[in-house]
């Protein structure tokens, strides 16, 4: 046995459980034995807040897909709310589950095995608050569950409320459920971060991490999650609160050849069927595997139009063209965050070139930057389905913050400005050269845009 696994599964470290509460962790663990299955589906299920009845519906659906547990495990990891859903005893601490189908369909009412998981202080009996916006829960569930149901393929999704971008909370976050990252937990008053999260699992060999949340595809989180899986799924927009349908998710994909293509394939699919009629709806089956490039020409691209605006007057139509022509993605209320999304942004330039600038060669430069872009999203982004019919491949990054429809609010979150020294930075801000707005806005694609006057 690894290092590693001997420091987790002899375990001497103090979980956060509540705002008031501590569980020492202490007991040896040796993981149960079980057949190496094609897939084990790592559910992480924060419904410590408003979403708690949907949560509850969408274990039902996992129950009612009939999966074949020969070839599957499906674990959830479900945290719910004091006030929101009073079935199935109501009761309202952290419980993990083996999924187990019921042939009764869904019918609300849980059936499925509740597991000891030694690592998290979980029992079959007793009752364990844990704090899903601690990192450190995700990592000792990940962990568990592929010791304990090792699989050819695994699985992570986050299941809740998401809105993609932030590194960890930081000393200016957003206390708002739209505003956060990851993993929203009331009772503890917290949420995790996409850096926190990507350095809880990374290492694990995952082939897929799912985005079951509102802005899961985010170039942001796409770059912080590019080498802890192979692909990623999510939306780049606001999706309703019943999320994917995961009886007619896994039903499809138990009909298919078990490949992580064909689980993206599921997903589109009936993420298409099922909001065919509901506007703004999305989703994307992204290759990690090009992500690096996708950044590359991203950021060749933020340079070259930024360094091409020299004039009050274009940079006004640029500011118009984004906000007015380009697909803004967001909250229902404000002030909110605005993400765009990227093949729009680079369309709408590509369209537009004269507007950005008057010099016919600084224009052949944008459009082919602009073109080089669109090439990359299409190879990152292997399937997607948006009901958008101009957008064939729905990928988003984060723009400015509204205070009305198309009325930017500046400045930018401390968070997302390079050299602001705010330690809840995620890797793509870090990493930012031509994109992200500066402290000192030394002329970024959005130092250019929101921060400069002629």
């Amino acid at each position: 046995m690894s290092i590693k696994n001997i420091t987790w599964l002899i375990c001497t470290v103090i979980l956060a459980c509540s705002c008031t509460q501590y569980i020492p962790v202490g007991t040896i663990f040796e993981p149960s034995v079980h057949t190496i299955k094609k897939w084990t589906f790592i559910l992480y299920m924060a419904a410590d807040n408003d979403l708690e009845s949907a949560a509850i519906q969408d274990l039902n659906e996992l129950e009612a897909a009939q999966t074949d547990t020969s070839e599957i495990n499906i674990l959830v990891l479900l945290d719910r709310h004091p006030a929101y859903d009073s079935t199935n005893g109501n009761w309202t601490d952290t419980r993990l589950y083996e999924i187990i189908p019921d042939k009764a369909g869904p019918n609300n009412v849980i059936v499925s095995k509740r597991l000891v998981c030694p690592p998290l202080g979980l029992t079959t009996t007793g009752e364990t608050e844990l704090d899903m916006a601690n990192p450190i829960v995700l990592e000792y569930l990940v962990d568990f569950a592929l010791a304990s149901y090792p699989a050819e393929n695994s699985a992570l999704i986050f299941w809740g409320h998401g809105t993609g971008w932030r590194g960890s909370p930081s000393y200016n976050s957003i206390s708002t459920n739209t505003s956060r990252a990851l993993a929203i937990d009331d009772t503890s008053s917290a949420f995790m971060g996409i850096g926190e999260a990507n350095r809880a699992i990374s290492g694990r060999g995952l082939s897929i991490i799912g985005f079951d949340t509102c802005f899961g595809a985010l170039l942001e989180i796409t770059y912080e999650f590019k080498v802890s899986a192979d692909w990623l799924a999510g939306s780049e927009g606001i999706i309703p609160a019943s999320g994917w349908d995961y009886t007619e998710l896994f039903t499809r994909f138990m009909a298919s050849d078990f490949s992580p293509e064909s689980f993206g394939t599921a997903l589109v699919g009936h993420f298409a069927d099922q909001y065919e009629l509901t506007p703004g709806a999305s989703v994307s089956f992204i290759d990690l595997s090009v992500v690096d490039r996708l950044y590359t020409d991203f950021e060749l691209f933020s340079r070259v139009v930024a360094d091409s605006i020299v004039s009050q007057t274009e940079l006004d139509l640029t500011r118009n063209l984004l906000l007015d022509e380009g697909k803004l993605l967001h909250a229902l209320s404000y002030p909110c965050d605005a993400f765009i999304d990227i093949g729009s942004l680079s369309t709408t330039i590509f369209d537009n070139p004269e507007k950005i600038t008057a010099s016919t060669g600084r224009q052949a430069l944008i459009s082919e930057a602009a073109e080089k872009l669109q090439e990359s999203v299409y190879a990152a982004v292997r399937s997607s389905w948006s009901t958008d019919t101009g957008i064939a491949k729905t990928l988003a990054v984060h723009l400015v913050p509204l205070t009305a429809s198309n009325v930017p609010l500046t400045p930018h979150s401390s968070a997302y400005t390079k050299g602001s020294g705010d330690p809840g930075q995620s890797a793509f801000v870090r990493a930012s050269t031509s994109w992200v707005p500066t402290a000192s806005h030394e002329g970024t694609f959005l130092d250019k845009i929101f921060y400069t006057f002629f």
